[in-house]
C-alpha cells in the first residue's frame, strides 16, 4: 500500500515489500457412510453416519434430512458434536429421503462428497403395496 497526492507518492509501506495471505478453509473432504445413494427397503428408524474430517481445532459435525432434494436451510442443520452418526426416528414409510452431512472447524464448514446429496427409500408399511391378484383355477 503506499499513499500519494498532489506531490506524488511515497515508496508504499514497508518500503514496497509486497505480503501475501492465504484464507482459511474448513475441513478437509469427507464422505457419508450410510445408507448408501440410491439404497430402498429401510427401516423407519435408522443411523446415519459419515466419514470423521480433518480441520483445525475441535471439529463438529451437522447433518440434514428432508423428503426435498434442494438446499438446506440454516434452520434445518442438526448438530451432532463431535458424533460422525446420529439415529434418525419415526420417517415415513416407503418415502425417498436427501441428506447430507457437514463438518465444521473454527474457519468454516465443508460438506460430505463436495456437497452432492445421497437418497435412500423408507421401506413399505406391513400390507402396503401395489396391486395383489388372486390366481384362482380356471374351471374346464
Amino acid at each position: 500500500m503506499r499513499a500519494c497526492n498532489l506531490a506524488g507518492c511515497n515508496g508504499g509501506a514497508d518500503n514496497g515489500a509486497w505480503w501475501t495471505f492465504t484464507t482459511a478453509t474448513g475441513p478437509a473432504g469427507f464422505s457419508k457412510a450410510s445408507p448408501l445413494n440410491g439404497t430402498t427397503g429401510h427401516p423407519a428408524n435408522l443411523t446415519l453416519s459419515w466419514q470423521s474430517a480433518s480441520g483445525q481445532g475441535t471439529v463438529q459435525y451437522d447433518y440434514c434430512i428432508k423428503t426435498v432434494n434442494a438446499p438446506c436451510s440454516a434452520s434445518e442443520w442438526v448438530n451432532v458434536w463431535t458424533n460422525t452418526n446420529s439415529g434418525v426416528l419415526n420417517l415415513s414409510p416407503g418415502t425417498i429421503y436427501y441428506w447430507q452431512a457437514r463438518a465444521c472447524d473454527v474457519n468454516g464448514c465443508t460438506q460430505a462428497n463436495g456437497g452432492s446429496f445421497w437418497n435412500f427409500q423408507t421401506e413399505q408399511a406391513v400390507g402396503a403395496s401395489t396391486s395383489w391378484c388372486r390366481a384362482t383355477p380356471r374351471s374346464t
